[in-house]
């Protein structure tokens, strides 16, 4: 299947590849995690990071695919950390 979209978000949750293109141009293709990552290529096509790239980039967070991902993460996360310090 193939899809023609600005939602970053949508894309980046159900795609298994994408491309990056300007005026026509690829500007990057591959994997959805590794091409939205690269910041340079995203502004330069008028693009912003998903929100989930975001977080793995600014705060280090570790690279989730879909938002129920990174809330059962964080969710196993806070567990660990209450019976950690019980």
């Amino acid at each position: 299947m193939v899809i023609s979209s600005h939602d970053i978000d949508l894309i980046y949750e159900v795609s298994d590849a994408v491309y990056v293109l300007r005026h026509g141009e690829v500007l990057a293709a591959g994997d959805p995690g590794e091409v939205f990552a690269c910041a340079e290529t995203m502004d330069r096509a008028g693009l912003t990071q998903p929100w989930l790239v975001k977080l793995h980039s600014e705060l280090g967070l570790p690279l989730c695919k879909t938002e129920a991902e990174f809330f059962q993460r964080m969710h196993n996360n806070a567990i660990g950390a209450i019976k950690e310090a019980s």
